[in-house]
This record gives C-alpha cells, sequence and structure tokens, in this order.
C-alpha cells in the first residue's frame, strides 16, 4: 500500500475530486468469528481466522478506513474528509467553527459461527456522558441463515429493572428474552437501549451510528483463547437498558424488483432496498447527498458523470454528494443493494 502525502491547498483544490470512493476493509477476530467472509462473502482474511467482522467503512478513532486505490490511495477516511468534506458529504457536512466531524456511519458486514455476547448500546446521551463519543443505533440485513438460526431482540413482554436484575442474577435471562427466527432478506432495527444478540449460523450487513461502544450482559460463560472469562457490563447495561416492550421486533417491507424500498427511517440514517434486475438510476436531493452502497446480492457496474466501477457481492462503496446521478447497471443475474445515507431534514426521499 502506497503511503498519502498530503498536496499542497491549492493542489488539491485543482484535483478532480472521485465521486466513487472505495476502501480498505478491516478484518476482526472474533471468537464468535467463522469463514464465510471468504467462503460467502470472497474477502481475503489473511491470518484473520476465526474472523467475526468485516469493518467496510469506518471513522472510529481506533480503526479508521484507508482509501483503497487512485489518487488518494492509503489516505484515511478522516484524512479525506478534513480536507473535502464539503465536496464528498454535501454542503451541511461542517458547522461553522465547529472542529472537523467525524464520518457519521460504521459500515460492517459479519459472520456469527456462534451466538454472539447478549448486549446492549447506549444512547447518545450516555455515551457522550461516559465514553465521549456517539451512542449505538444499527440495524441488520440478514444475507444467509442456516436452517434453524434465530436472534434476540427485545424482551418477550413486561419488563422492569427489578425483575431483569433478578432473572440476570439467577441465570435465568434467556427466559425472557425475544427470539425471533430468521431467513435471508430479513430486516431487524436495534435503536440503542434494546436488549439483542445475533444467533449462530447467521451472516449479515450491519449498518450503526459511528461508534464501538458495547456492553455485554450475559455470555454463555465463554472463556477466549486464554481460558479467561471475557468481561461484563452489567451495571452499564442496567443504566443503557430500554425496557419497553413491543408488539413486533422484526421490520416489514415490500420485496419487490426494481423498486427502492425503504427499510429504515431513523434520526441517524436512512437505508433503501434496491433488487434490480435493470438499470436504475439514483438521483440526491439534499444537503446532505452523500451515499453508501453495499452489495448484498449479484453484481453490476455503477456510472457517474465522470468515472465507473463495478462491484460484486460483498463490495461497499461511498458515493460522494458530488455526484448527483448515479446509473446503476446489473449484470445478468441481477444486483442486490443497501443503500444508506442520512436523512433528509424534511423526511423526504434522496
Amino acid at each position: 500500500m502506497n503511503t498519502y502525502s498530503s498536496p499542497s491547498q491549492t493542489q488539491a483544490d485543482n484535483q478532480q475530486l472521485p465521486h466513487f470512493w472505495r476502501f480498505h476493509p478491516q478484518f476482526f477476530h472474533k471468537i464468535w468469528g467463522g469463514d464465510r467472509l471468504h467462503t460467502f462473502l470472497k474477502k481475503n482474511l489473511g491470518e484473520t481466522v476465526p474472523c467475526g467482522e468485516s469493518w467496510e467503512l469506518s471513522d472510529v478513532p481506533s480503526s479508521p478506513s484507508k482509501v483503497m486505490d487512485g489518487q488518494f490511495e492509503g489516505m484515511t477516511l478522516s484524512e479525506v474528509l478534513s480536507r473535502f468534506g464539503h465536496q464528498i458529504m454535501g454542503k451541511g457536512w461542517a458547522v461553522e467553527g465547529a472542529s472537523t466531524p467525524r464520518f457519521p456511519l460504521l459500515i460492517k458486514f459479519l459472520d456469527a459461527r456462534e451466538d454472539l455476547s447478549v448486549q446492549v448500546h447506549p444512547n447518545d446521551e450516555l455515551a457522550f456522558l461516559r465514553h465521549g463519543c456517539p451512542g449505538k443505533t444499527e440495524m441488520w440485513y440478514v444475507l444467509e441463515a442456516e436452517p434453524g438460526a434465530t436472534l434476540i431482540t427485545g424482551f418477550k413482554g413486561e419488563m422492569d429493572a427489578e425483575r431483569y436484575t433478578r432473572m440476570l442474577n439467577d441465570g435465568r435471562i434467556m427466559e425472557v428474552l425475544n427470539r425471533e427466527p430468521v431467513a435471508a432478506g430479513d430486516v431487524f432495527f436495534i435503536p440503542a437501549g434494546r436488549i439483542h444478540t445475533i444467533g449462530k449460523g447467521i451472516v449479515l450487513a450491519e449498518i450503526q451510528q459511528s461508534s464501538d461502544i458495547t456492553y455485554r450482559l450475559y455470555d454463555f460463560d465463554r472463556v477466549d483463547e486464554q481460558g479467561r472469562l471475557r468481561d461484563l457490563h452489567t451495571d452499564e447495561a442496567l443504566a443503557a437498558l430500554d425496557f419497553t416492550p413491543y408488539t413486533s421486533y422484526r421490520t416489514s417491507y415490500a420485496r419487490v424488483d426494481n423498486e427502492a424500498v425503504e427499510l429504515v427511517n431513523c434520526p441517524y440514517f436512512r437505508t433503501f432496498l434496491l433488487q434490480l434486475k435493470q438499470p436504475m438510476v439514483r438521483t440526491s436531493v439534499h444537503h446532505m447527498g452523500f451515499r453508501v452502497f453495499m452489495v448484498v446480492g449479484g453484481s453490476g457496474r455503477f456510472k457517474s458523470s465522470q468515472e465507473e466501477v463495478g462491484l460484486s457481492m460483498g463490495d461497499t462503496l461511498l458515493v460522494s454528494a458530488e455526484a448527483a446521478e448515479v446509473a446503476i447497471f446489473p449484470d445478468n443475474e441481477g444486483i442486490s443493494l443497501l443503500e444508506t445515507g442520512l436523512p433528509a431534514p424534511d423526511g423526504t426521499a434522496t
């Protein structure tokens, strides 16, 4: 990989910035991970096996993404945005007088060969108070699920802090959690504060706030490679939990071809599913017009007014706000995409 050397500001201003930005994925060893990110998504994991996560696009300070190719190869996402944030992110990117903000999303693929810990993420208020960073609201799109695979999201019924603490201390917390059978194409929205875990045999795409804060509250008495129990965060989790019961925790949507189908529209991101058998043009109109495309099936080509790139399953692409239109041409087998950006201020589609 080349080491990036910053050009002068004049040189940078005169450069034609790419519309399409690709970044090296970062692979993370997890005791619950497997090899499906390689065998299913064709990622070169190297020695990172078992691998649980591939961070496709990250501005988390400890693990920044680096540009994969082109004139800015080796530059981190933070460096890119510090110089070209307005062009890439859109006119509403920076507040006058504020320090350079970070990219607001963290984009991942996950492979759960075994169950993840039962966990919860803090909301913004709690995360900023404790950690000086945003909270973590996320969504899951299931790419593959073994027969009988399940995940947990929320409680089965009425719950409060006293009963929750009693069930946790008695080793019976699994009895009160809501378990969902899953299949490819299922979608789950996980707001901050909701108890959850991904079950074994599931590969999924995850879109979330740019935060890596997780509170484990139960881990099946599992030990790490050194034979030690993994840390739990029971007190932190209790303060973060939302005990509100819901009648349904699964996201329903219309599975139709050649349309942009909205999956999630929350304060932190808006995500559409595109299942394309024919070409489609996607137009960005609002002030924060960057978009992220994750290929979750098939392959195809993306074309803007100045460049073209081919993508296949498991690839991720950041599209600059300056690319007002992106034409997508599916290959013969079609292409399935998750398209994510920030919600427009008035809630209209991007």
